[in-house]
């Protein structure tokens, strides 16, 4: 994904703006299509030459919601767009959820809790104001144990700073770093497969105690 935007971004032509996992495709032999070109900006320095048609709430970054940038179909977007909605997708690829994920102790709405206020009012459970989160998901705690250099990019881009945001040219240095050296990656213990349930040929009912030699339901046998 970083090679595929990184080429893109050096002809100084291209942001594109809806990038999301939905909008990733990956082979059964591991090569990756960035899809739904149609929602590309495409510009010559200030000119714009193609808006896009489209890009996705959870995903845009906050500038959008706090100076209305990207707003004008006239504005022309930087790359930084693209790098918030990199670091976002990588953050699910890594953790399993949304960066922004959690319920914030002041919400503006009864029961509201969306991913897109919690980008506007700078709510990364990870980043500075974890304070005025209420309810941080388990899984975000997860972001300690990943390699510091990896910490401090999802760091830069999830700030308020558009200008700061970690290039993806930082972003393949790193991971490259981190291919090299596989032992610096914390050693975490494999999830272990579900289990199936083993379900009685008489009844169909599940058995309650896998272990159990006859149906709780209804007396039959085990096989």
């Amino acid at each position: 994904m970083t090679v595929a935007i990184q080429l893109l971004h050096q002809t100084g032509k291209y942001v594109l703006r809806d990038f999301k996992p939905q909008n990733v495709l990956v082979t059964h032999s591991g090569e990756i299509t960035v899809c739904d070109m149609d929602s590309i900006q495409i510009a010559e320095g200030h000119k714009m030459l193609f808006r896009g048609t489209a890009e996705t709430d959870d995903y845009r970054p906050p500038e959008y919601y706090n100076s209305g940038m990207g707003k004008s179909p006239t504005d022309v977007l930087k790359k930084s767009w693209d790098s918030f909605a990199l670091a976002a997708v990588y953050y699910q690829l890594l953790l399993g959820l949304h960066p922004y994920t959690g319920t914030p102790k002041i919400q503006k709405g009864v029961g509201e809790s969306c991913l897109w206020q919690n980008i506007a009012a700078d709510l990364f459970p990870n980043g500075k104001n974890r304070n005025k989160i209420a309810v941080i998901p388990p899984p975000h705690e997860k972001f300690k144990v990943l390699p510091q250099s990896i910490q401090e990019l999802f760091k830069r881009s999830f700030l308020l700073d558009a200008a700061n945001r970690p290039s993806t040219d930082e972003w393949g240095n790193a991971i490259y770093e981190i291919i090299k050296s596989p032992n610096s990656l914390p050693n975490l213990k494999p999830v272990p497969p579900p289990s199936i349930p083993k379900y009685c040929d008489q009844c169909g009912e599940p058995y309650n105690k896998p272990t159990s030699k006859y149906c709780s339901s209804c007396g039959n046998e085990r096989n």
